[in-house]
């Protein structure tokens, strides 16, 4: 099997291309299955794609997908023998499979892979497998995932990048012909409908898991009371599946491990019933979701042991770690104080998968708790993924600026194949000023460099994007301060320049 690196870069390229498109389409497909809404024709459809990715990836090299894609069809194929009647930690499941999947579809070569246990977690998929059928939790009467059908999630993510293309093309238009008012309103609906396309209401979600753990606490002979505090609020799709996994995950943790048996709660001075708190809190371009409960809170001497143990800390080291050293290790791959695994919890993949989740979107997660006080899980995530760090780089056209993902450096320098982008995207406006100020950079990373000519010096900024397109796409529309900026992704953008030449 060929390593990525010994193909040429646009066979590897169309293939992220391709492979990102088909996990739309298998994660449309998957929710329309356990919402019982799927065709025939659309489950043949995801086995397709699914195997399909699978031997595209094996032929490029991509092994770690090889290896999430046939643990994929494990999960698929045992979901269809149960009539697509799953239990939430099955949805979790393949909805992270897709989500790793997707993150070593866009990982460039010699990047990390941003905590992903892959090992850890293919070995959680066969220990769900294998316990499937003595697992007692059911499915909603329906065996539908009710959150899924939530206002918004109907659109694949695929979808809504297309439609950030087009509304991109329009800007383009725009540029140029500024006077055309017809053309102006087509763009600012298209916009203002591809926010809306990006919003789905978050309550519904968390009020089901209130619902699933009370029933989960009975199963364990506790009890328990879940309040939600907090207003009603909107987030973005890729948002919304972070949040339901971490709340999947420290909810159950929270009865699994932190809330007592009513008898150990008595003898304890405490209430015979725990309480647990789900607080939302919505800002501006944020929203923070914290779980607090009352329950025995984290061990940290069975930390100190444990990672001791597994040899993550030196005997020395354990003793004098601090707590919030101690709280980080629950984040490990692979890290978990229990010896072996049971049906709730305890395998040591859960929080690192749910904190690579919420990391890919600019987001935090932190833990803090007393012992026999109780556990508190606070994180905070954009409402949606609209938020990018770019450089400002003024055009050689009045009134236009570009931006450049500040992933990318850019150095001041002069070449003689130095290229104009208002240029070669024919974007001068007959008859109109050029700026007169003519600035040589070139944009480098990974060993790409990329020299253009702007029109004044460069700052970094925060810009909100207003369309997005695709990873693989080279060109986007985002603001900053109310200003449109054409944001250039300068690995797709003079690639595909110079085939157009």
């Amino acid at each position: 099997m060929p390593g990525a690196e010994a193909l040429p870069v646009s066979i590897v390229a169309q293939f992220r291309a391709s492979g990102i498109e088909r996990l739309s389409r298998i994660e449309a497909a998957w929710a329309a299955l356990t919402q019982r809404v799927a065709t025939a024709e659309a489950e043949a459809e995801l086995y397709h794609d699914v195997h399909t990715l699978k031997g595209e990836a094996r032929l490029v090299g991509f092994a770690d997908v090889v290896l999430l894609t046939q643990r994929l069809e494990d999960l698929l194929v045992a979901a269809r023998r149960r009539r697509y009647r799953i239990t939430e930690d099955v949805d979790v499941l393949v909805t992270m499979a897709i989500q790793f999947t997707r993150m070593l579809l866009r990982k460039r070569a010699g990047v990390s892979q941003g905590g992903i246990d892959i090992n850890g977690f293919l070995k959680q998929i066969d220990d769900v497998l294998a316990e499937w059928p003595r697992q007692s939790e059911a499915p909603d009467s329906t065996g539908a995932l009710s959150w899924r059908a939530a206002e918004g999630g109907k659109v694949s993510i695929a979808v809504r990048q297309r439609l950030g293309g087009a509304a991109t093309q329009l800007f383009l238009e725009l540029v140029t012909s500024s006077e055309r008012p017809r053309l102006r309103r087509a763009w600012e609906i298209l916009v203002g409908e591809l926010a809306q396309l990006d919003a789905v209401p978050l309550m519904p979600l968390v009020r089901r898991h209130a619902s699933a753990v009370k029933d989960l606490a009975a199963e364990l002979g506790k009890e328990v009371d879940v309040v939600i505090d907090g207003p009603e609020a909107r987030v973005g799709v890729e948002v919304l599946d972070s949040i339901h996994a971490a709340l999947l995950h420290t909810l159950r943790n929270a009865v699994d491990h932190g809330i007592e048996l009513p008898e150990e709660r008595a003898a304890a001075g405490k209430p015979r019933r725990g309480s647990i708190l789900v607080r939302l809190e919505v800002e501006a371009d944020e929203i923070g979701v914290t779980v607090q409960d009352d329950g025995a809170g984290i061990d940290t001497d069975s930390i100190r042991r444990r990672a001791e143990a597994l040899g993550l800390l030196s005997a020395e080291d354990a003793l004098a770690a601090p707590d919030s050293t101690l709280f980080d290790l629950a984040f490990a791959p692979g890290f978990s104080v229990r010896e072996s695994a049971g049906t709730i919890s305890g395998r040591g993949i859960g929080l690192d998968a749910v904190r690579a989740g919420i990391e890919r979107l600019g987001g935090t997660i932190a833990l803090d708790s007393k012992r026999f006080v109780g556990l508190t899980v606070e994180l905070r995530l954009p409402q949606s993924r609209r938020i990018v760090e770019v450089f400002r780089l003024p055009s050689t056209e009045p009134g236009l600026a570009f931006a450049v993902p500040t992933t990318w450096t850019v150095r001041n320098e002069r070449r003689d194949d130095s290229i104009d982008p208002v240029v070669a995207l024919g974007l001068r406006r007959s008859g109109g000023a050029v700026s007169t100020t003519l600035v040589h950079v070139v944009l480098v990373r990974d060993g790409e460099e990329y020299p253009i000519v702007i029109g004044g010096p460069m700052t970094r900024v925060v810009a909100t994007r207003i369309c997005p397109t695709s990873p693989d796409d080279d060109l986007e529309v985002v603001t900053v301060d109310d200003e449109r900026l054409l944001l250039i992704r300068p690995d797709a953008f003079f690639p595909a320049l110079r085939r157009s030449r």
